[in-house]
């Protein structure tokens, strides 16, 4: 039988080992099992504990995080109702035609501003699953669960894992990022490239790896052929690079990286000259009055400013977008106010860079949409990663707060998928004028489609049955259609 003093001294151990767990469960540790090792005297009692690794909790935790959000975004992505954007871009996919015969290949449509990247992964993607929404959303959900994994990459290498795992709580369950990676839409695509091209940066740089700055600027141009915002970084970039890496321009690869996506908007802008009256589209429209608003920092606190106000923030916005609670908003923002303490820190400073410029930029235009300031997401969520993992090795109660928060982020995305249903149902709904996108009825009556003209008007009625513009639209189509 084991005496007191042992089973006091096993109690103490199991006590040690309890505290090493939940403590450093998410920072580089040795195995707990090499810290019991040294009791030689009680390892016969120890041995289920010496066989325990932090480093397999740690990619336990990892794996765990990764197949709820893949799971909670494969529901998303089959339940979620088609959105007009998601609509306008497929139906320009299914103008594209690699057969011999019937060959188009498009480059730009009156239906989007941007380049047509996005049109063209539609495309592949319903080759792969079929003509439904799996086909459609199937390559904005790979991208979406990969730009959740390069910001946990680039925060577990360049802070450390407790930062990782937080950071890759934070981009999974955002609901911003979990809206939009489920929609065949083209900022979900801009999103992935622009946290790749972060990453190989930020990567190249601290491991003189310069072979990855090609990457990053093939990452840039990638992006800007499925959103033009991603255009934002490039300034950004090459401000930091001359005030905080000046020697970089010694290497060659810098130059390729930026010859990259400047020759592919060089070329955008020649086509847009030649071939299109830029003044007439909508993105151009929307930069023509400048005055100082919210509208950049809407991206992350509408919802709260909304509550203040005492408004539908519905009724201020693109309403068929998600935005982020509550919770998203003001822990980022939190997170970047508190990550100026840690200003001499170059990554650090690069990363703040990344975030105030589009934001500070996107304030500039009252008539812009909140979601321009979408490239900021990435250093946001890499900076609240930097200030929650600080605070969590300072006290206890901290340690508690902040996995409560967790908690609570995880939990606010399963009430996202609860009401996933009405994201396509507008404000107002029933009102003589409603905030709906007529652009696609619109394209197909002036392509002489009126057949599908009608039958997006009537989709349309049943959303919001007295709407004078729409229920007007389609008696001119079938007036036309009887003569």
């Amino acid at each position: 039988m084991v005496n007191f003093h042992i089973f006091v001294k096993l109690v103490s151990l199991m006590k040690k080992w309890y505290n090493l767990t939940i403590q450093n469960a998410l920072t580089n540790m040795h195995p707990v099992g090499a810290y019991l090792s040294d009791e030689k005297k009680y390892q016969k009692y120890l041995f289920l504990l010496r066989g325990f690794n932090v480093n397999k909790f740690f990619y336990l935790i990892v794996t765990l995080i990764f197949i709820v959000s893949f799971i909670l975004r494969f529901i998303l992505a089959r339940n979620a109702p088609l959105t007009q954007d998601e609509k306008e871009t497929i139906v320009i996919s299914k103008s594209i035609c690699v057969i011999s015969d019937n060959i188009n290949l498009p480059y730009r449509d009156s239906l989007t501003p941007h380049p047509l990247l996005t049109p063209y992964l539609i495309k592949a993607g319903e080759s792969i699953w079929g003509n439904n929404v799996y086909g459609f959303r199937f390559f904005s959900f790979i991208t979406g669960i990969l730009a959740t994994i390069f910001i946990f990459l680039l925060s577990t290498e360049t802070i450390g894992k407790r930062a990782g795992i937080i950071a890759l709580v934070l981009s999974s369950f955002n609901l911003y990022h979990l809206g939009r990676s489920l929609m065949a839409v083209d900022d979900v695509i801009m999103l992935f490239f622009a946290i790749l091209s972060i990453y190989t940066l930020v990567k190249a740089i601290r491991n003189e790896a310069y072979s990855l700055l090609v990457w990053c600027g093939i990452s840039l141009g990638l992006g800007y052929l499925a959103d033009m915002k991603i255009a934002l970084l490039i300034p950004i970039i090459m401000v930091y690079l001359v005030i905080y890496r000046r020697n970089i321009f010694k290497k060659k690869e810098v130059y390729i990286m930026l010859l990259i996506p400047i020759s592919i908007i060089s070329f955008d802008a020649y086509w847009q000259m030649s071939y299109e009256n830029i003044v007439k589209m909508k993105l151009w429209t929307n930069i023509s009055e400048i005055s100082i608003s919210r509208t950049g920092i809407n991206f992350y606190l509408i919802r709260p400013i909304s509550y203040i106000l005492d408004i539908d923030y519905r009724t201020t916005i693109s309403w068929e977008k998600p935005t982020m609670s509550f919770l998203d908003g003001i822990v980022i923002i939190m997170g970047v106010i508190y990550s100026f303490k840690n200003w001499k820190d170059k990554i650090i400073r690069f990363m703040l860079m990344v975030f105030l410029f589009p934001v500070g930029l996107i304030s500039l235009f009252p008539k812009g949409e909140f979601w321009w300031s979408g490239i900021s997401l990435w250093p946001g969520i890499y900076l609240a990663s930097l200030a929650l993992s600080e605070l969590w090795r300072r006290k206890r109660v901290y340690k508690y707060c902040i996995f409560v928060l967790l908690i609570m982020l995880v939990g606010q995305s399963f009430w996202f998928l609860a009401g996933i249903k009405e994201l396509n149902i507008p404000p107002n709904r029933y009102g003589l004028y409603v905030d709906y996108d007529m652009d696609l009825m619109k394209w197909y009556f002036e392509k002489g489609l009126l057949d599908e003209a009608i039958a997006e008007a009537r989709e349309a009625l049943k959303i919001c049955p007295n709407e004078l513009r729409i229920n007007n639209f389609l008696q001119k189509c079938l007036l036309i259609k009887r003569k």
